[in-house]
């Protein structure tokens, strides 16, 4: 594993079984692009079994044969989402359902990751390829499947809602522990047996009672993570490659549990550059998927577009030059170890012909071809520095939450502008990005000790053992800054009755007195006038040692408090029960003065990234708005991209302009 993660690799997906006669031709064209990694065979599987039993591997013997003699590392996929047509046409039961009834065959992820008869085949192929290709000198990595759930909602076919009926009794033990911890007896919803309770399919109001919908949620999520997990068990068996999946369906599959399972984080991005920073957050808890007290392992971006995103029809403009090599280095930095495009060579067929490749259909460089070459010097310059540095451990954690994820975007709206997770991204990650902050993001299940605070924003459930954990962590000298909304449900969506935020309002020595809906309210913070709203609380300080932040001056909440901090053991706790639209970095520079967290700073639209190793510091910078800007540099250093020396203090970027200054300690 010490090569896959010590190389910076520059690749494409690539599709051999489409053009078994221009395997020699695509080979050398990718040595021209400078391109050392191909991601293959994912959609493939007719054309590894043809017929149920019969294999076919000489094509993909000869790609894998040829590239490793070119010095191409090849990623093989498991091909199961898209199986092939005499699969579906033999056994029927394989087919997904969405809620208004079965899919056809054709596209991909038309099948059910709960059918015992998919899923017998899905073992089959992931044997049979494990071992024609485990050992193969090629091979550098795997990637289980393509994209989960990318393309696909809920499973509603007969074996999913088997699954869902025994997912609900593994959970629950007994149909009335289901009924008590959801408190169904609200519109009569209360079932009598585990086969009773319906999945979440439509409803005369819209949406279902939330507990229900949180939990069909979670069950989808864990019906694919279990899919996967018997992927994974069999590779292993045959191949000491790690594995890894190109996540992107973060809303209805759980990045915490999928990777439990994975050797390595990967994600597919595909988004224009001007909203280049609502990315950033990805790449962060990527490199927090697998962290630990000494470091990390790399993630991959296994797919983005090398001139415009399109499937059937263009779906972004084509980059302007230099974003390529913008986006290379900013993924790159912030943890990476790979950047690879889709696709290799246009598609002929099928229905995502209007994308951009790297080469045309008719084997010619096509429109991104001069960027994917500026990213192949790019990388050529900064290589050296990326394998001897690593990201800096941050000195602040954000919690990236699955049960937040599946309240807010599958159970409770709390208000109309905190409908979906990009609520979050935007009024919490874009504050700090834009106050400098350099952060890790933390699954929930994380080690957080070492960080000066962790930040727990629009939480809205947070379990006892989560509760625990950062109990510990504030006694051992830790700041947890928790909320806006978090702690106002149970683990089952319901409201808390022993208080109002629930174990929160003891930890902080508070009563919640009641929820308030509104759109902005006057309040206090410390010594400043703020305007908070949306879905508040308004509390009363009731213990000695809690020290009131902030107040509500107006409004529903008047003369209540929104903001406290209390210690905690050699720590504190600081709850806010109040949001204000934009405000969270300037809440943080307020609260956190103390902690003396270093900020690195820079106008918006251009970044610096902080990286260490030994006896050397780096700074990698890009401007990604195509505006131009300027970063304040920490210190003096030389860049490794012109070999000039470039002083510490403020320094002007140029549109899509790179530096990568090294410092010498």
């Amino acid at each position: 594993m010490e090569k896959v993660f010590h190389t910076v690799w520059h690749g494409a997906a690539y599709y051999p079984e489409l053009w078994k006669t221009r395997i020699d031709e695509d080979i050398h064209l990718m040595q021209e692009a400078g391109i050392n990694m191909v991601r293959v065979a994912e959609f493939a599987w007719s054309s590894m079994e043809p017929e149920e039993g019969r294999y076919d591997w000489g094509w993909l013997h000869e790609t894998m044969d040829k590239c490793h003699a070119a010095g191409i590392s090849v990623v093989l996929c498991t091909p199961t989402p898209t199986p092939p047509r005499w699969l579906t046409l033999k056994y029927p039961e394989v087919i997904r359902y969405d809620v208004n009834g079965p899919y056809q065959h054709g596209s991909r992820q038309h099948i059910s990751h709960t059918s015992p008869t998919f899923r017998h085949f899905s073992r089959q192929i992931t044997q049979v390829l494990a071992q024609e290709f485990g050992a193969h000198p090629a091979l550098v990595a795997w990637q289980t499947d393509n994209e989960f759930l990318c393309h696909v909602d809920a499973d509603y076919s007969p074996s999913a809602i088997v699954a869902w009926h025994e997912w609900l009794a593994k959970k629950y033990g007994d149909i009335h522990n289901l009924n008590e911890c959801w408190q169904t007896y609200i519109w009569s919803e209360n079932y009598p047996s585990f086969d009773s309770v319906p999945s979440a399919g439509k409803t005369p109001f819209g949406q279902h009672h939330v507990s229900l919908a949180s939990d069909w949620w979670q069950f989808t999520s864990d019906t694919v993570v279990e899919f996967q997990r018997e992927q994974t068990d069999i590779i292993r068996q045959y191949s000491s490659a790690p594995i890894t999946h190109n996540h992107i369906a973060q809303d209805r599959l759980y990045s915490e549990d999928l990777f439990a399972d994975l050797d390595f984080a990967a994600t597919d991005i595909y988004i224009e550059h001007q909203h280049l920073w609502k990315v950033f957050r990805t790449m962060d808890w990527m490199r927090g998927a697998k962290m630990a007290a000494d470091g990390y392992t790399p993630y991959m971006i296994l797919e983005t577009s090398p001139s415009h995103n399109g499937s059937t029809c263009v779906g972004h403009p084509t980059h302007p030059d230099g974003v390529l090599a913008v986006e290379a280095m900013l993924f790159l930095g912030m943890g990476g170890c790979a950047f690879n495009y889709w696709l290799w060579r246009q598609q002929q067929s099928g229905t995502e012909t209007c994308h951009g490749a790297v080469v045309t259909s008719w084997g010619t460089p096509s429109v991104g071809w001069r960027n994917v070459r500026a990213v192949t010097e790019m990388m050529a310059k900064i290589s050296p520095l990326l394998n001897t540095t690593m990201p800096l451990r941050a000195e602040i954690a954000l919690h990236e939450s699955k049960r937040a994820r599946l309240h807010i975007m599958r159970g409770e709206k709390f208000w109309n502008k905190v409908s979906s997770w990009s609520t979050p991204v935007d009024e919490v990650y874009r504050p700090l990005l834009e106050e400098g902050y350099w952060r890790d993001v933390r699954f929930e299940g994380a080690d957080i000790s070492g960080y000066k605070a962790v930040l727990s924003p629009f939480m809205p459930v947070l379990t006892d053992e989560l509760i625990d954990r950062m109990v510990a962590y504030m006694e051992a000298g830790g700041t947890w800054v928790v909320g806006p909304i978090s702690g106002c449900r149970t683990e089952y969506g319901t409201v808390p009755t022993d208080a109002g935020l629930g174990r929160l309002d003891a930890i902080a020595g508070v009563k919640t007195l009641y929820p308030a809906g509104f759109e902005s309210s006057r309040g206090t913070l410390n010594d400043s006038e703020v305007e908070v709203g949306w879905y508040c609380f308004g509390l009363e300080a009731t213990a000695p040692d809690t020290i009131v932040r902030g107040k509500y001056l107006d409004g529903p909440a008047k003369d209540t408090v929104w903001c406290v901090e209390r210690p905690v053991g050699k720590g504190r706790i600081i709850l806010l029960a109040a949001h204000a639209p934009g405000q969270y970095g300037l809440f943080i520079n307020e609260l956190l003065a103390d902690l003396q967290i270093t900020r690195y700073q820079s106008s918006w639209g251009t970044s610096i990234i902080p990286r260490v190793g030994a006896g050397v510091r780096a700074y990698l910078i890009a401007n990604w708005d195509g505006q131009g800007g300027t970063v304040t540099l920490p210190e003096a250093g030389v860049d490794v991209m012109t070999g000039a020396a470039v002083p510490a203090g403020e320094v002007t970027v140029p549109a899509f302009g790179i530096m990568a200054v090294e410092v010498r300690v």
